[in-house]
């Protein structure tokens, strides 16, 4: 899983079956997919379709960015590919936490 706030990396499943399996469970729904934040965003209009994902004009990798107030209907190639640009540009910029 490729966490795009912190661009880290982690393995949660050893293979597809137990990916699925374990995506089943209520905890992972809302540690994966965030469902919490996902049903928030619904509620206030915000509903992708197919090669779209919720965008943020300020990017989740800053301490202001992430809130609905900033969300936006984004395509989704091109709004994964950003935060990785973003990333490398900040690499050497210290951490001032979450």
């Amino acid at each position: 899983m490729i966490d795009v706030g912190s661009s880290k990396l982690a393995v949660i499943a050893e293979s597809i079956a137990e990916f699925r399996t374990a995506a089943l469970s209520g905890d992972k729904q809302i540690e994966w997919f965030e469902e919490d934040a996902v049903d928030a965003a619904k509620a206030r209009g915000f509903i992708p379709g197919a090669g779209q994902c919720i965008g943020f004009s300020t990017p989740v990798v800053f301490v202001e960015g992430g809130g609905l107030d900033s969300a936006y209907i984004a395509d989704l190639y091109e709004y994964v590919g950003f935060p990785g640009d973003i990333r490398r540009q900040i690499a050497d910029v210290p951490d001032r936490g979450r």
